[in-house]
Order: C-alpha cells, then sequence, then structure tokens
C-alpha cells in the first residue's frame, strides 16, 4: 500500500491558498485549521465548488494542534503568527507534529521593516503575537527549524525552513 502524505495548513483562512495546493498535489490530503467556523465553512464551500476532495478540517487553534508528533510532511502557515498572543507555542506545535525532513513555509507580518508599516502595526491591538524580525528568526531556530530562507517584502517576511 503507498503512503499517503499529509500536509497541514494553520490558519487556513478563507482557503484560497489550500485549494490551489490541492490541485497541484492531488495524491496529498491537506489538514485545514483554523479557529474560526466561517473560514472552514467557507473554506469546504470553495473546495466543493472547485472539486477538490483531498482537504480535510478541523476546528482547532496553532496553540493546540490536533495532530499527532511527527505527523505531516509539510505546513503551510500563512498570516497567522503576528494574530497568535503567543506565536512561541503556535511554532512549538507546528515543529512539533512535522516529520523530521519536512518543510515548513508560512507568511507573517514583522516588524523591522520599513518605517510606515511599522508605525501602523505597532499601534494594532488586533496583532498580540508582532514580534520583529530577529526575534521571530530566534523563535524558528528553538522550536527545531532549521535551514531557515526567508525574505522580506514590505511588512511581510515569508520564510521556508526544514523540521530537523
Amino acid at each position: 500500500m503507498a503512503r499517503v502524505d499529509w500536509a497541514l495548513s494553520v490558519p487556513c483562512g478563507m482557503g484560497d491558498y489550500e485549494i490551489e495546493m490541492a490541485h497541484a498535489n492531488p495524491q496529498a490530503r491537506i489538514l485545514c485549521i483554523d479557529h474560526r467556523w466561517d473560514a472552514l465553512l467557507e473554506t469546504r464551500r470553495k473546495a466543493r465548488e472547485a472539486g477538490v476532495a483531498n482537504l480535510y478540517f478541523a476546528r482547532s487553534d496553532a496553540a493546540l494542534l490536533p495532530v499527532q508528533d511527527k505527523a505531516v510532511e509539510s505546513v503551510w502557515a500563512a498570516h497567522g503568527f503576528h494574530a497568535y498572543a503567543e506565536p512561541e507555542r503556535a511554532l512549538t506545535q507546528i515543529a512539533r507534529a512535522a516529520r523530521p525532513g519536512a518543510f515548513v513555509a508560512g507568511v507573517a507580518l514583522m516588524l523591522g521593516g520599513p518605517r510606515y508599516y511599522d508605525a501602523l502595526l505597532r499601534f494594532n491591538p488586533r496583532l498580540p503575537g508582532l514580534r520583529d524580525t530577529q526575534t521571530f528568526f530566534s523563535l524558528l531556530s528553538a522550536s527545531g527549524l532549521g535551514n531557515l530562507r526567508v525574505f522580506r517584502e514590505g511588512a511581510f517576511v515569508r520564510f521556508v525552513a526544514v523540521r530537523e
């Protein structure tokens, strides 16, 4: 029997990336996790409309993932770390769920970019997990992620790492 690879997307938001990933990787099973029911239901609706059958859904938070240790081959974590009160817990959970050698990629808002963006970000109460770039890199490393590659685009940082 062939092994089926699992990927994790947390938070999945409205599912646009996840649907694209499911189309591009029809052999993979993608677990979409979000703490909002409306986001999960909208993603599910869009997936059905697009004819995607390899997305699975669970309501949860990244700080306590309902996934076994070393269970997923890859993780997509977009736009979530800055919204978590404790991004350290989310990173630890993501690293715990990823198998050694798994790719972990994502996007997060970060301080340390253009001054205009920093000024806007510092005063947004909906961003309790906002960290500066150096602190975020330290968190990635401390959680067991290595071979880190980072790309800054204004206030956003895109990253790719490998679970050690």
